[in-house]
């Protein structure tokens, strides 16, 4: 299935904004959370790192749904687990950076 394919682009294109282009906060698009929400800096931080983690989840699902389809190695439900798996992750990553990150000012 090229569903592992798609959700990998779409995180790529997504972390590839976030980490790229200045987005101002707000309560639509970007890392929305508590922590990044409380100052300017904090969003801009947490954006940048939560960017570059969706680039790297970005990849390695496209690569790994595709290598997947081609070479029908598991089920597509693995590599779909994997890619929730790295995004949680990415996510309590996110939250320790942005806390270390406030005790550093």
């Amino acid at each position: 299935m090229f569903s592992n394919t798609v959700i990998g682009v779409c995180l790529l294109l997504g972390g590839t904004l976030m980490r790229f282009l200045r987005i101002k906060k707000n309560h639509f698009i970007g890392y929305r959370t508590r922590a990044s929400m409380k100052d300017e800096a904090s969003w801009t931080f947490a954006n940048r790192l939560a960017g570059k983690y969706m680039i790297v989840i970005g990849l390695l699902s496209t690569v790994g749904g595709l290598v997947n389809h081609y070479f029908n190695l598991v089920g597509y439900h693995i590599v779909m687990i994997a890619t929730m798996g790295m995004i949680i992750l990415a996510i309590v990553l996110v939250e320790i950076g942005l806390r270390k990150n406030r005790e550093n000012l």
